[in-house]
């Protein structure tokens, strides 16, 4: 009975190295492999915004084909926060320079953008000096920065 345990217990042993070997190998390989295969790559990172002495965030995008649309909120800590935008016509490997859309002494935030087309449509909620805020619209209907 004794010999009979032993030799169970070799084979288990030779089963479970088996399946350890079996199981590092799947685990190191096959992240990498779904993640080729679904083509999770991405470019180098790029600076759109690019103002290292403002905070700059609430982003969105938009694309339409080639072209990236981006809005983004940037604050200069005085209360005074703008909506900005700007435009890629490369897929993003390169963006224009920023444009103030909001542009006022108030408070801007919360900034949405849409494109259909040529057609770009950004939204966002303003506090002019006013305790209220409103809802602000613009748009531009040839694909250009200028709004």
């Amino acid at each position: 009975m004794t010999q009979i345990s032993k030799a169970v217990l070799k084979i288990s042993n030779k089963q479970i190295l088996l399946i350890l070997i079996i199981g590092t190998f799947f685990v190191s390989i096959i992240p990498f492999q779904s993640a080729y295969s679904v083509g999770f790559f991405f470019d180098d990172i790029k600076n759109v915004s690019n103002t290292p002495d403002i905070f700059s965030g609430s982003a969105q995008v938009a694309v339409s084909g080639s072209e990236v649309y981006v809005v983004w909120i940037d604050s200069d800590g005085s209360g005074n926060d703008d909506v900005l935008f700007a435009k890629s016509i490369d897929g993003g490997d390169t963006f224009g320079t920023p444009v103030n859309l909001s542009d006022n002494p108030g408070s801007s935030s919360l900034p949405q953008i849409s494109v259909s087309g040529s057609n770009v449509y950004v939204i966002w909620s303003d506090n002019e000096g006013e305790s209220d805020s409103e809802i602000f619209f613009s748009r531009s209907t040839d694909g250009v920065i200028i709004f």
